[in-house]
């Protein structure tokens, strides 16, 4: 999973939105001037991941000549051509879209220029400027999907926040994007009628701290794999140790500790002791929650010694939530086992960050933020995309 995160102050947006109604009677029925945006990634977030999605449109006036290509250049590189667009009629005009990933990105601040060209030879183009900091900590957990393959064509969205997110008017700021189209949604729900192949997902949520994000890559497929005639030997179970070794400063919210395949008779066995810096009992929550039985354990505590036992066949998350004053500095510590009694052992996936540090946001870039945010928050709820069909739960 791929979480992002801006972090900004909001005094610009309550007194933008009121403008909204308006926005959307012109662009109805007033083809608005010529331009090629990116959708993803968005100007001065953090990315707490090396894949990134890349979201480019353009649009023209019915008169012009359309769209052909797209075209980027990452960091000054050489440019990378895209030729595979989408075209979507809109009022007075057309709207052109593709959909990319940029992989392997190096920590720090990245620049991406898009360039759209014509069938004359026009052209138009646009930049963002984003961040790559696998350190950085948001308070976002997407519990379903996951990096994994489904066997179905509907497959839930779940997830939480540990900060209270905002609302504007009657909607409530958090929205998914799904390759490519985008949708405010007011909690969870179920994901219908997805297609065969591989899928990518950003769920967003807007909260008095900040917007923050989570990127999940999953495919779907209808086809079982062919049991091997072979036999199978079944191998010895061997238990599983997470070592949980997570700082927890100023404002931090949760850390994803790992995730393990476990069945019924298998147990997990706790040993966290928390302690902070200004001395006092400090308590976090730690959860497991399994993918399709949900969770299984949920508790608050200073330390953790205790062995739960496993009662359904399935793929289990471990997080721990900060649940101390926002301003005290804790580290967690000790070990998580998991207990393969069954025999059923599967091979776990522990953290891609067992110990990360807390980085603080780049200052110069807050106040660029509040407004490019801002801006970018009016756009999202003028004409959000949907195309996507879902069904609340």
């Amino acid at each position: 999973m791929k979480k992002t995160a801006i972090i900004l102050i909001f005094p610009l947006l309550a007194s933008l939105v009121a403008g909204i109604q308006a926005v959307e009677v012109a662009r109805a029925n007033f083809f608005m001037e010529p331009y090629v945006t990116l959708d993803y990634p968005v100007s001065w977030t953090v990315y707490t991941n090396t894949s990134v999605p890349l979201d480019i449109e353009a649009s023209v006036s019915w008169e012009s000549p359309e769209i052909v290509r797209f075209l980027y250049s990452l960091d000054r590189s050489s440019n990378v051509t895209l030729t595979s667009l989408t075209k979507t009629g809109i009022g007075g005009g057309y709207e052109f879209h593709t959909v990319s990933v940029l992989e392997n990105l190096a920590e720090g601040n990245h620049t991406i220029k898009v360039y759209s060209q014509d069938a004359s030879g026009g052209e138009m183009s646009g930049s963002v400027e984003f961040i790559i900091d696998t350190h950085f900590n948001i308070p976002l957990l997407v519990m379903s999907p996951q990096n994994i393959t489904y066997f179905t064509t509907e497959v839930p969205l779940t997830f939480v926040c540990s900060e209270e997110i905002m609302r504007i008017g009657n909607t409530t700021m958090t929205y998914y994007w799904l390759d490519g189209y985008s949708e405010y949604i007011s909690g969870n729900l179920t994901l219908a009628d997805l297609s065969i192949g591989s899928h990518s997902i950003v769920v967003t949520v807007w909260t008095e701290k900040g917007v923050f994000s989570e990127t999940i890559y999953f495919s779907i497929t209808t086809q079982t794999s062919t049991p091997s005639p072979t036999p199978i030997v079944a191998p010895t179970p061997i238990d599983v140790n997470f070592v949980v070794q997570e700082y927890f400063g100023a404002f931090s919210g949760s850390r994803f500790i790992g995730s393990f395949h476990a069945s019924p008779g298998d147990s997990v066995e706790l040993d966290l002791t928390v302690l902070s810096s200004d001395g006092y009992k400090r308590e976090v929550q730690v959860q497991i929650q399994g993918a399709n039985s949900g969770v299984v354990y949920d508790a608050v505590a200073n330390n953790f010694f205790q062995t739960i036992q496993i009662s359904s066949d399935d793929s289990y998350n471990i997080t721990v939530i900060k649940r101390s004053p926002f301003y005290s500095d804790l580290t967690v510590s000790g070990e998580i086992i998991v207990h393969y009694n069954s025999g059923n052992q599967t091979t776990p996936t522990p953290s891609q960050n067992p110990n990360p540090q807390p980085q603080p946001f780049p200052a110069p870039l807050v106040f660029v933020a509040s407004v490019g945010i801002a801006l970018a928050a009016i756009g999202l709820l003028v004409y959000p995309k949907k195309r996507q069909k879902t069904k609340s739960e």
